[in-house]
């Protein structure tokens, strides 16, 4: 429940940090139009370009860019399959502050 209890956290807290994605890869053209949609609140469209923008990468293969992946499946409405994510392929305390 404890872990549960820090996950949806997270979700919140990464909601509340809107707009500051200087973390994220910018070197391919996908990745800058990732981040431009993060930077402008468009969780579902970032859903969409998440494969090709972020999937393959180092980031993305971190437990914050799963983190991330299930924040943007929240927001877009896929609550359940973002704690699923969570729940099998992070370790929350691999995860930044």
């Amino acid at each position: 429940m404890k872990k549960l209890f820090v996950l949806l956290t997270f979700l919140v807290c990464a909601n509340a940090q809107a707009n500051d994605f200087s973390f994220l890869p910018t070197q391919t053209g996908a990745q800058k139009e990732f981040k431009s949609l993060m930077e402008s609140d468009n969780a579902k469209q970032a859903l969409v370009a998440w494969p090709q923008a972020i999937q393959g990468t180092s980031f993305g293969q971190t437990d914050d860019g799963k983190a991330l992946h299930a924040y943007l499946l929240a927001q877009s409405g896929f609550p359940v399959s973002a704690l699923k994510l969570l729940f099998k392929e992070t370790l929350v305390n691999n995860l930044s502050t």
